[in-house]
């Protein structure tokens, strides 16, 4: 634990909620690199989003869509009206 402590401390620059840290914290201690996302985003020139720049924009998105991440990483938002019509 005393490396998620570490590694949380180094991202003290960046804006983080509670919750961004559980995550992270559950992410590093699992032997996870921070930066990398288990969801495998990456930039435009194909390096992988740090574990909280892919959180953060996966719930930006999920917002947007009014949805749950779930529903942003499978494409169908948790919404029933918002299903796609096929």
């Amino acid at each position: 634990m005393m490396r998620s402590k570490y590694v949380i401390g180094c991202y003290c620059h960046r804006h983080m909620t509670e919750n961004d840290k559980k995550e992270l914290a559950n992410w590093i201690s699992g032997g996870n690199s921070p930066l990398g996302n288990p969801w495998h985003m990456c930039r435009e020139d194909g390096r992988q989003f740090d574990f909280i720049t892919a959180l953060q924009l996966l719930n930006e998105m999920a917002k947007e869509m009014g949805c749950g991440i779930e529903g942003v990483l499978a494409g169908i938002p948790d919404d029933p009206s918002m299903d796609p019509p096929f």
